[in-house]
């Protein structure tokens, strides 16, 4: 059963791509150019890859496996980098360093080019929330909200630059956000009825997309260190039902491997939401699973590998919503040539 499940999600897989691919390629035969953006948050990096696929060449100036809070390039790394871009969008200001350091070097002359930040994608709806009256900054890529305001603001400054392309590139975002939508709808019927908590602030703009209350945050920043405290609220909290689900994501139980065994050990149900990597939809269609997990697994946890399991309904709805979209894509470009 496993094995069929696998085949038909990398069947749907190929024919999505294979029609997204013929669809992108008839976008770029009108022009060869190509827009370079500097992005400095591997989350935003993989955004803009899947909402404009082949469309944008995009560098994520934080390298593979290093900490975004902590990684600084020396002067001369970070003017190439500024130097090659057409467009700079971070998640800041006041979020990372090497953020705020860009926006010191273009206030001083440095370079001069477009550099996108939070102030821009307020301009799209995107709001910031606030745990404990502190303003969180972490996750918002991962969002429906935040993807979309992030897209439209990139959308405009690409047009800017190059505004022939700006009707091509407006269908390939609306097909990105009409299937992002369409899974975000499944996933706040998903779990509408849970009493949700976060383990961390990464996934705070999600779930406040979905509509749905968050009872309780137990970590102010990723970066915090678990306390004995903390477990102990995890596990009174769970007990007293102050909530019946907790959502991790993959970096925390990454950064903090025991945490799993002690949510197991303590009966305390969870949903491991893997955002490493991944996209908003992708994020989103991992919560479609909660529907079938919720009713399926009887233990007081689930685990990631039952996740994608009772999920697959939620990726073959996804897989053929993106199908459509590419398809129609497809006949709206061949019509306007």
């Amino acid at each position: 059963m496993a094995a069929r499940v696998s085949l038909m999600i990398v069947v749907l897989l190929l024919v999505t791509l294979i029609v997204t691919s013929s669809a992108t390629s008839c976008i770029l035969e009108a022009s060869d150019e190509r827009i370079n953006v500097l992005v400095t948050q591997p989350a935003i990096a993989v955004l803009l890859r899947s909402a404009f696929p082949g469309d944008l060449n995009v560098e994520c100036l934080i390298p593979p496996g290093a900490d975004p809070h902590e990684y600084e390039p020396s002067l001369s790394d970070l003017l190439r980098s500024l130097e090659r871009a057409d467009i700079v969008v971070t998640s800041g200001p006041r979020h990372l360093a090497v953020e705020d350091r860009i926006l010191e070097l273009k206030a001083k002359g440095y370079f001069n080019k477009p550099v996108l930040t939070l102030d821009d994608y307020k301009k799209y709806g995107l709001r910031i929330l606030e745990i404990n009256g502190k303003e969180n900054y972490h996750g918002i890529a991962f969002s429906y909200n935040g993807s979309r305001a992030i897209i439209l603001a990139t959308l405009d400054a690409v047009s800017y630059i190059l505004p022939e392309e700006r009707e091509s590139l407006e269908r390939v975002a609306e097909g990105y956000l009409s299937a992002l939508w369409t899974v975000l709808l499944s996933a706040k019927e998903a779990i509408n009825e849970r009493k949700i908590a976060l383990y961390s602030p990464a996934l705070q703009y999600v779930v406040n997309d979905l509509g749905v209350d968050v009872e309780k945050i137990y970590l102010e920043d990723p970066e915090q260190a678990i306390t004995q405290e903390v477990l102990s609220s995890i596990k009174r909290d769970y007990d007293s039902g102050t909530y019946d689900l907790l959502l991790i994501t993959d970096i925390a139980l990454k950064k903090d491997p025991k945490l799993e065994d002690y949510l197991k050990e303590n009966k305390i149900k969870y949903l491991r939401i893997d955002v490493l990597g991944r996209c908003s939809l992708d994020v989103y269609s991992e919560l479609v699973g909660a529907r079938y997990l919720s009713n399926s697994i009887n233990e007081g946890y689930v685990s990631s590998h039952d996740t994608y399991a009772y999920a697959f309904w939620g990726s073959l709805v996804i897989n053929l919503v993106l199908l459509g979209i590419a398809l129609a894509l497809v006949r709206k470009i061949r019509k306007g040539f």
